[in-house]
């Protein structure tokens, strides 16, 4: 009996940015022709060609020509934040067969909403591009981490990495299309919404289903602000109350630091220290320690990524798979994230008005 292949997947990407040049197309090309790049819209339409030739996929500057094209069975929305809701109903209407979105989900609450009606009516799969939620080392991890959540007590995820620029260029050959030169840094409270929003939301889903509240997603746990400020040149502190478990929330971007991406678990007997490869890095899977009163465990290193594994689930779901996690999830990370930045925004506004 002959077996036939499975046909290549065909990715159309909505954006050309550096997401996509350094972390969605090498991505692709270790999926051993399972998955390949076939179509790039941008509305800088010389930047899409450019980034598509590379790889020997069309491009266009409109959404209409990629949804129309009947070679791209998977669309990743990769465009400024404030359009994805817009762009993955679109791409869901068109009748492709799986859509990844990039983080945030949405920007609203009720966009997330009206993806996942979209989602549902269509009976079409979408995946956020959290790739350290479907990590490989961190997933290998699991049986440990339940075993922590009933005493978890504190949680710190701390960040160190260059200026993102700095950062693409360290990671690739990264092609920018033309902008005009950027004002001064956004004062304290945009900052902080916008570090939020683009840079701990990374790590934000994994932090809300460790905690006591994820059992049900539609529960909003309460979120208290206990210190929230900016460091310069491009970091913040954050600590928070959440569910009766302290939060640390820590980033630092300059150009000396050095490359660190820490979540550490502490529960009241044992503890779990994830490192995760920095973004734009395909080094295989988070490195993972347990430890406890007898000693340090640490898990077998995991070689594929979780840019990686994130296709694989899409493909998967493409060819008739079901993802893991609901459109509630998706939703409830979102409402997470937004609560925080909220509430770090108030707490900030109190301190500006007592000042």
């Amino acid at each position: 009996m002959t077996t036939v292949p499975p046909r290549t997947l065909g990715v159309g990407f909505v954006g050309a940015g550096p997401v996509v040049q350094a972390i969605h197309l090498p991505a692709l090309a270790r999926s051993e022709g399972r998955l390949a790049p076939v179509h790039v819209m941008d509305v800088d339409g010389d930047l899409a060609a450019t980034v598509a030739a590379s790889s020997g996929a069309r491009s266009s500057s409109r959404l209409e020509d990629l949804l129309d094209d009947p070679a791209v069975d998977i669309v990743a929305v990769c465009s400024p934040h404030h359009l994805h809701a817009e762009q993955a109903i679109a791409a869901i209407g068109s009748g492709k067969r799986a859509v990844l979105v990039e983080k945030p989900y949405a920007t609203t609450l009720d966009d997330a909403e009206a993806i996942n009606r979209a989602a549902r009516r269509a009976g079409t799969p979408v995946l956020v591009g959290a790739m350290h939620l479907v990590d490989p080392g961190w997933s290998a991890s699991e049986e440990l981490r339940s075993a922590l959540r009933p005493t978890l007590r504190f949680v710190r995820s701390s960040i160190t990495l260059p200026p993102n620029p700095q950062f693409e260029d360290m990671a690739t050959e990264v092609l920018r299309p033309m902008r005009s030169p950027g004002g001064d840094r956004p004062e304290d409270r945009a900052f902080l919404r916008a570090m939020i929003l683009g840079l701990t939301i990374h790590d934000l889903p994994l932090i809300r289903r460790e905690l006591p509240s994820s059992r049900n997603a539609e529960t909003r746990p309460e979120i208290t602000v206990l210190h929230a400020t900016v460091v310069p040149p491009g970091g913040y502190l954050l600590r928070l109350r959440v569910d009766e478990v302290l939060i640390e929330l820590h980033a630092q971007t300059s150009p000396h630091t050095r490359l660190e991406w820490t979540l550490e678990l502490v529960a009241e007997h044992a503890a779990l220290v994830a490192e995760f490869p920095p973004s734009y890095v395909h080094a295989g899977g988070a490195r993972v320690r347990h430890m406890t009163t007898a000693g340090t465990h640490e898990l077998p290193a995991e070689t594929v990524s979780g840019y990686e594994r994130e296709w694989s689930l899409l493909a998967d779901a493409a060819e008739g798979g079901v993802l893991a996690g609901t459109p509630e999830d998706l939703t409830a990370d979102l409402a997470f994230a937004l609560d925080i930045a909220d509430a770090v925004d108030a707490h900030l506004a109190r301190q500006e008005a007592s000042a």
